[in-house]
């Protein structure tokens, strides 16, 4: 369900054609982009309502015109596109008709779906790939998806695609191939496939095979890509198409490509199975080639020929095998069904013998059939064949082993042929004798065709049945085949030869129409009938033929000359041509007949057409007429009217009203050459023709149609009259209608008489509709509008009058017209046509504005509105009097309706009304109130679609004058804004500054200055007081159209500063101004003048003006237009507000000057104002002010670096009682801050001043570490520290120990924003090391006060001393150095960090290692025999128990010494290798000692690598010792005594070194304390680990006590042992073991 936020949207965006932001185009099937984007939703929703009634899918609901995608979740999308997508798929068949576009045509404009579902979009209309609707169905596509991307260049060219472009597309792409396969299978399961795309998949897949075929791609690659889909549509059952397509594509690739023996079974039973009456043909000829293509034997189940003996396949069969090569599957399936028991044997053994004789099968295939079969007397046939195979020797048979059985048995086929045809004479014979006249026409034909081929002699007999030849003969003419034809021609030959004294002209006609027939024997036939008519001799003629006869009563006849000129003359004397063409004859006779009006053979051209007339009016054969009356089409001039009038009789006769079913018999062929001979004279007689509802009808009007330029202007009017008149009017007289050119008299005659009269008031509105107001005479009024607006409304201006008078009869009358809404809309778009293609010169009395008026305002219709109100504004050209005298009503309907509307044509309305009515008005009256016009704009505000707000105003302004009512505009939003909430507000006033932004430059400034001036007569009138002295109550504004109370007016000038202040900054009036300044100075000059101006009014306003709000906003306004100044008259201006005694200007000033200096200022240009900002710091009279002008000096120092002179007396006056010495603190955080920024920029030149400013930064630094508040104070103090030694190291050296101290004591130093860190990194690379080290080493004492804390921090700082220093500097003071960290190595002994000494310890040491990197080993040596000194004696006598601490910080600085530097500093181990016995021998020393004796021990054995320890001197006095340590089991860290042990003997590798080790440890095996035992285990297991193989030379002297070992009881023991024992055995490899050393 929609949130509602998005209901909020969906309300916005409704009726919404284009997206905001969007030029106006639109996608569109049926209209250009252009044209597309000025249509709004809802006509586009009728257009497809209609489409879908015309299509008789299913209308779509109502509800889907307020549906919009922004206000949906992606469910609800979802579902949407889903439904979408079904409803393209019902649409594709009818895809060619143009309803089909009308609905597309809204789903595209509303929901997108080009984009959201392009690919089904485009898919569902591929099988129309080359017709021209599929080029505007690809120009609004917009494809996603890779394999669509084929489409671009169609897409960008906007045509239509070929099949081979698809087919192409598919064969590239498998995964165009895939979407395509998958869509058309969807479209079957949805159950929406058509016949189109079943073909048109078939036809693809079928091309594709071929293609692949052709280029040698492997089949199996083929059978992939194409198997599945091919099998799937021929396993589905629910579409006929889809499954015969599967059909087709399926016989294919079987005779193709082979298929696997294990598919096809699987294949049978699936087309079997899902057989239908419907394909049952298609499947047997798919089964028929799955059979034949494959090598070798099938099964064809029982089941399978059961299913499909249903539907009657046995039949079928016999057929199909005639047309097609299908033996295997006719033999199989006969074979199956002669066995089958359900079968009825006796009707298939008949039904085989009848067609044996036709079949296609083998010889072996034959010979099977026939075994299978008990013969009975009844099948002769079959007993034929089988005595004829019988005889047949085996060599003959194996040489016709695939010859059809017609091969076979050619002799036998022939004498059964013979017997046929005598049984067909026979049944000829019979019915010729049995034959009785009169008999129906299509029978004698029948028997004619029969007759004539058996034999000529039959035809005679059938002839001499009838008593009227000729008549037959005609019939044999006319209806018969070409051989009949030519008989019955010859007959009548004969026939005339025969007569010699009978005239037989009456023959002519069926003569003339041989001659237009296909087969030239029958014209050749034709033509010797011909020149057998006329006579020799006119005496000898005694008998006419036909002249007696009622068929031809009302012909006419020809005279024996007249004769003779039509047949030798005429005819016969271009034979050959009409021999040659059959449709020579008909303008050859026309051209003949042509006859001027004195022309000497006119007379007899006369009587021929006289002839031909009257038997194309008399003769009986509807063909006959047609061919006389094509002829007389092509007849002309002097003899037209003849024609016409013989037949007018007929046509008179045709149009009576009791005449009607006669009339609808006459065929279409007949009545199109009846109306075509007639011309205007009979206008009355067509006329009545179209009131016969038949062929005649739809003739009459064609003819009409082409007569229309002849007709008079009343006939004319009754035509088109006639045509609207009829009720129930058929689609040929709306074709007529539109493609008739109807004259002005017409459409003017139609609109004059046309009175639209209530008779009944009562009643519902459908009622009265109904009943008051003829719906009859609403459908002519409506037809004559639509053929109006057909026709193009634009070419018939002179209607305006007679439209107005329907309008206003319609609007009076529209409660009681059923459709009134569209009779509006149709009437309102016609007027507005005629008056912008031909502007009105007056209004003539029928039109009425107040009418149209009230029509916008009484209907909800908004296509009625609209096209309402642009006619308003296109007829307030014509009397703008007039139309401007309700102007303001249809404003304020605006402004509640149309402007809130989202749909373009809504836009187009708006902006046509702002253009042309507003415009009219501003022409017409220069005092016209504008603050009610721009009210309704401003009142309507709320309501206007966001996007489209910025646009509407500035189009309202640019006809109005931004110049003089931009800032009427503002005024009013101002007042809008007092009651608004916070939320709106805050929306006004962004667009206020974005209406702004869009304006010039000079306009903002004037729209300031008007609004300024307005503020300043608000206040004048609040204060003022009435004639009588009292205070005025209420105040009335120009610019607004209403008074306001005293107190309201308050609140509306503070707005309105507000918004002035927004205005002042507009994004790039500052640079707009620079490029005027370069472009066009003299225009500048002009701005400048009114920004001064500006500022006048300013600073009034800001003298009377008593509230702070409104003050602050004067002054906010201020600063923002002086910013706008140039440089020149910007320092002017500035110079004299910082002196002012106004505190609260000049802070505004001196943030306009700092604005600009940090926006990058010309120096020239404001150096001259750094005394003025100085006098604001002297001046010292508010600390905001100072604090204001410091910042500003910062920012010039910073940015006029380059003349430190200008700030050498700014520094003074800082440093001075009202700055640095000033008791506010922010006063003395904002001074340092200043300071800092000078000192930069001043360098050498504080130095003067910097002994007073330091002395006073650092009491107060030193202040503030006690101070709660003091934070920001010590920040800035140490920041100003940092950059004084930064820029003079040399000369601030002197106030680095305080600075340290002061940072060392401050806990906020190097926790907030690390400014300590900073200070100190400062400090370490700026202040040279011999000056740097001293400070360091006073500010130690200062440390051992303030705690462990501060000691690493100063331990960092010489750390990054060190780092930043070079050799030769931290040599010539490495003895002061070595003394400060003697001291700090004594922390231990002294506990001064008690609580953190190790810390402190550890840091000291590293930092020591970084300093003994420095030196070089000769003077590093002497340092290091002192410390050992100072650890190990000097204390011995003072101080014994202090010379333990001195001890273990030692042992603990040589372990991390020797891991530092490894193998370069072993041998110092020398010097102290006796102190080191003597402590692991006294039993005194305590575990940590010991510990950390071990580990520099075992850190000096691993560094080895100048066999130091392997000399026997070293290594005999340590190894004793070092083993004894195992006894202190329980107290030491095992881990490192028996890695000092393992690295001990891996660095003295001998047999005797090994003993000396292993002998006192094998002892310590047997030692009764348990911890002893598995500690002496594990070295032991470490050793063999480590040294393997070399330590294996100790096993004979170790096995007894391993032994011994093995049986101790304690679990740790036996545990150590165990894993002892593996390492052996991994060290003794696979032939060994320990326990071959046990045993």
């Amino acid at each position: 369900m929609a949130s509602s936020l998005q209901k909020q949207l969906q309300q916005v965006q409704n009726n919404n054609v284009l997206k905001p932001g969007k030029i106006r185009r639109a996608p569109s099937l049926l209209y250009e982009p252009k044209v597309a984007a000025d249509m709004d939703l809802e006509e586009i929703y009728i257009t497809a309502v209609s489409g879908f009634h015309e299509l008789a899918v299913r209308e779509p609901r109502e509800q889907s015109i307020h549906v919009d995608r922004l206000t949906l979740d992606k469910a609800e999308n979802e579902k949407l596109n889903r439904e979408c997508v079904h409803l393209l798929r019902l649409l594709a068949p009818f895809f060619t008709y143009k309803t089909t576009l009308k609905v597309l045509e809204w789903l595209i404009r509303r929901f997108s779906i080009q984009e959201y579902i392009a690919d089904d979009f485009l898919l569902a209309f591929f099988p129309y790939h080359d017709h021209p609707f599929f080029a505007r169905v690809l120009a609004c596509s917009k494809p996603k998806s890779r394999p669509m991307l084929f489409l671009k260049p169609a897409i960008e060219m906007r045509v239509a695609l070929s099949r081979a472009d698809v087919v192409h597309a598919m064969i590239r792409d498998k995964d165009l191939l895939s979407m395509f396969a998958q869509f058309a299978q969807a479209s079957a399961e949805s159950n929406t496939m058509y016949s189109a795309l079943a073909r048109f998949w078939a036809g693809v897949f079928l091309e594709i095979m071929i293609s692949w075929s052709s280029s040698n791609v492997d089949s199996n690659v083929i059978m992939d890509r194409l198997f599945l889909y091919i099998s799937y549509a021929v396993s589905y059952p629910v579409n006929t198409d889809f499954q015969i397509s599967g059909f087709m594509c399926l016989s294919a690739l079987a005779v193709s490509f082979p298929l696997h023996v294990t598919i096809i079974p699987p294949l049978l039973d699936a087309i079997t199975l899902r057989v239908t009456t419907n394909n049952i043909l298609p499947a047997l000829i798919c089964i028929g080639h799955l059979l034949q293509a494959h090598q070798g034997a099938i099964d064809f189940q029982q089941e399978w020929v059961d299913r499909l003996e249903g539907y009657g396949s046995s039949k079928l069969l016999m057929e199909l095998n005639q047309k097609y090569r299908m033996d295997k599957f006719f033999t199989i399936y006969w074979l199956n069904l002669l066995k089958s028991k359900k079968s009825n044997r006796r009707e298939l053994l008949h039904l085989l013998d009848n067609s044996f004789s036709h079949l296609h099968i083998s010889f072996e295939q034959a010979k099977a059939l026939l075994s299978t079969i008990s013969l009975q007397s009844e099948y002769s046939t079959l007993q034929s064949y089988r005595r004829v195979m019988n005889n047949a020797n085996m060599n003959e048979e194996s040489t016709v082993k695939d010859v059809q059985t017609t091969g076979i048995v050619k002799q036998l086929n022939a004498e059964e042929s013979k017997a046929s045809v005598k049984r067909d004479k026979r049944t000829l014979r019979a019915n010729i004798d049995s034959f009785k006249e009169p008999t129906d026409r299509s029978v004698c034909i029948s028997l004619a065709n029969d007759a004539v081929s058996v034999d000529s002699s039959y035809f005679n007999d059938l002839l001499s049945k009838f008593t009227r030849k000729i008549p037959f003969l005609t019939c044999c003419v006319l209806f018969g085949e070409e051989e009949t034809a030519v008989i019955a021609l010859t007959r009548m030959e004969e026939i005339i030869s025969t007569q010699v004294k009978t005239d037989f002209q009456a023959l002519l006609p069926i003569a003339l129409y041989a001659l237009s027939l296909a087969s030239q024997k029958i014209r050749s036939k034709a033509l010797s009938l011909i020149s057998k008519v006329p006579r020799s001799d006119e005496s000898s003629i005694s008998d006419v033929y036909g002249l007696n006869d009622p068929e031809f009563e009302n012909s006419k006849w020809l005279s024996f000359s007249e004769i003779q000129v039509f047949c030798v003359d005429y005819i016969l004397s271009r034979s050959s041509e009409l021999k040659l063409d059959n449709s020579y004859v008909f303008s050859y006779i026309g051209e003949k007949l042509y006859a001027e009006k004195k022309s000497k053979d006119l007379s007899v051209k006369m009587a021929i057409t006289s002839f031909l007339t009257s038997h194309a009016y008399s003769s009986q054969f509807t063909e006959i007429r047609v061919f006389l009356l094509e002829v007389l089409h092509h007849v002309h001039g002097k003899v037209d009217e003849i024609k016409q009038q013989l037949l007018s009789p007929k046509l008179i006769n045709l149009s009576k009203s009791e005449s009607v079913e006669e009339a609808k018999r006459v065929t279409t062929e007949e009545a199109e050459a009846i109306v075509k001979v007639f011309d205007q004279h009979y206008f009355a007689s067509l006329l009545a023709l179209l009131k016969t509802d038949s062929a005649l009808s739809q003739a009459a009007c064609k003819q009409l149609v082409k007569l229309q330029e002849k007709l008079k202007d009343s006939q004319h009017l009754e035509f088109v009259r006639t045509l609207i008149d009829t009720e129930d009017q058929p689609l040929y007289f709306v074709n007529t209608l539109d493609g008739l050119n109807i004259p002005p008299y017409v459409f003017r005659n139609l609109l004059e008489n046309i009175q639209i009269n209530r008779k009944n008031g009562t009643g519902s509105k459908r009622a009265r509709s109904s009943e008051g107001i003829s719906a009859f005479e609403l459908q002519k009024v409506t037809r004559v509008l639509e053929i109006l607006e057909t026709k193009g409304a634009a070419n018939h201006p002179y209607l305006i009058a007679p439209l107005f008078d329907i309008l206003n009869q319609v609007i009076n009358l529209k409660d009681q017209i059923f459709s009134a809404n569209y009779l509006l809309q149709l009437l309102l778009g016609l007027l507005y046509d005629m008056v912008c293609a031909v502007p009105v010169k007056e209004l003539s009395p029928s039109i009425r504005i107040d009418t149209l008026v009230g029509c916008i305002r009484s209907t909800n219709n908004p296509q009625i509105q609209n096209k309402a109100l642009l006619l308003v504004s296109g007829l307030s050209h014509a009397a703008p009097e007039v139309v401007l005298h309700g102007v303001m009503p249809i404003f304020t309907f605006m402004g509640t309706t149309v402007l809130s509307r989202d749909d373009a044509f809504s836009i187009h309305v708006i902006e046509q009304t702002i253009k042309t009515v507003i415009s009219a008005l501003v022409k017409l009256s220069s005092d016209f109130d504008s603050s009610l016009l721009i009210s309704c704009f401003v009142n309507a505000f709320p309501h206007i679609p966001q996007h489209r707000r910025l646009r509407l105003y500035r189009m309202l302004l640019q006809t109005i004058g931004t110049d003089k009512f931009m800032s009427v505009i503002l005024i009013q939003f101002a007042e809008k804004a007092i009651a608004a909430k916070p939320a709106q507000a805050k929306v006004i006033q962004d667009f206020c500054l974005t209406l702004s932004q869009s304006n010039s430059p000079i306009d903002r400034i004037r729209t300031i200055n008007q609004c300024s001036l307005t503020c300043l007569e608000s206040f004048k009138a609040q204060t003022s007081t009435q004639g009588n002295g009292k205070p005025t109550a209420s105040v009335k504004l120009d610019q607004l159209p209403m008074e306001l109370d005293v107190s309201t007016i308050s609140t509306l000038r503070f707005k309105i500063l507000e918004l002035m202040s927004v205005v002042c900054k507009v994004r790039n009036f500052e640079s707009d101004l620079a490029r005027i300044i370069e472009s066009d100075i003299e225009h500048f000059k002009l701005i400048e003048s009114d920004l001064l101006k500006s500022l006048e009014i300013l600073l009034e306003l800001g003298d009377v003006l008593k509230s702070d709000e409104e003050v602050e906003h004067v002054y906010a306004t201020l600063r923002n237009l002086i910013a706008l100044l140039p440089d020149r008259s910007f320092c002017t201006v500035l110079a004299r507000l910082l002196h002012d005694e106004r505190t609260l200007l000049r802070r505004k000033a001196l943030g306009v000057l700092q604005q600009r200096v940090q926006r990058g200022a010309k120096v020239s240009s404001l150096t001259a104002l750094v005394p003025d900002v100085t006098f604001n710091v002297s001046n010292g009279t508010d600390e905001e002010t100072v604090q204001l002008a410091m910042d500003c000096l910062s920012d010039m120092a910073k940015r006029f670096k380059k003349n430190p002179e200008l700030f050498e007396s700014s520094i003074e006056v800082v440093s001075g009682p009202y700055g640095l010495k000033s008791k506010a603190k922010d006063v003395q955080v904002s001074s340092i801050v200043c300071i800092t920024v000078l000192s930069n920029t001043l360098g050498a030149r504080i130095l003067p001043y910097l002994a007073d400013i330091m002395g006073t930064v650092l009491s107060l630094l030193f202040g503030a570490k006690n101070d709660p508040e003091g934070d920001l104070l010590e920040l800035a103090c140490f920041s100003m520290t940092i950059d004084l030694f930064k820029a003079i190291p040399e000369f601030s050296a002197s106030y680095v120990e305080p600075t340290i101290k002061a940072a060392l004591a401050s806990e906020r130093a190097f926790e907030r924003d690390s400014i300590g860190e900073l200070l100190f990194d400062t400090i370490a690379n700026y202040i040279p090391t011999r000056h740097l080290i001293k400070s360091i080493l006073s500010a130690w004492s200062e440390c051992t006060k303030l705690g462990s804390t501060a000691a690493l921090r100063l331990l960092e700082l010489i750390e990054m001393t060190f780092q930043n220093s070079t050799r030769t500097a931290v040599s010539t003071v490495y003895k002061s150095i070595f003394r400060f960290f003697l001291d700090s190595f004594d922390s231990r002994r002294s506990l001064f960090f008690a609580e953190d000494v190790d810390n402190v310890e550890t840091k000291a040491v590293n930092v020591f290692l970084k300093f003994v990197m420095k030196l070089s080993d000769t003077t590093f040596r002497p340092l290091f025999l002192r410390l050992q000194s100072w650890a190990m004696e000097d204390l011995r006598e003072t101080d014994p128990s202090g010379i333990v601490s001195r001890q273990t910080f030692f042992y603990n600085f040589l372990t991390t010494f020797l891991d530092t530097l490894k193998s370069i500093v072993t041998n110092y181990y020398a010097y102290v290798l006796d102190s080191t016995v003597d402590i692991l021998s006294s039993k005194d020393t305590n575990s940590e000692l010991r510990h950390l004796v071990i580990s520099s021990l075992a850190v000096a054995f691993e560094n080895d690598a100048e066999e130091f320890w392997i000399v026997p001197a070293r290594f005999n006095k340590l190894v004793p010792i070092l083993l004894e340590q195992v006894q202190y089991a329980p107290l030491l860290d095992n881990k490192i005594l028996i890695k000092a042990i393992t690295e001990l003997a891996n660095v003295a590798p001998s047999s005797e070194n090994y003993k000396a080790i292993n002998t006192p440890l094998l002892q310590h095996l047997r030692s009764e304390n348990t911890n002893i035992r598995v500690l002496a285990i594990q070295i032991e297991t470490q050793l063999y680990g480590r040294l393997a193989e070399q330590w294996l030379s100790t096993l004979p002297q170790s096995v007894p006590f391993i032994s011994e070992i093995m049986e101790d009881d304690d679990e740790q023991v036996e545990a150590a042992t165990t894993e002892l024992v593996r390492i052996v055995d991994d060290c003794l490899g696979d032939n060994e073991s320990l326990q071959d050393y046990l045993t």
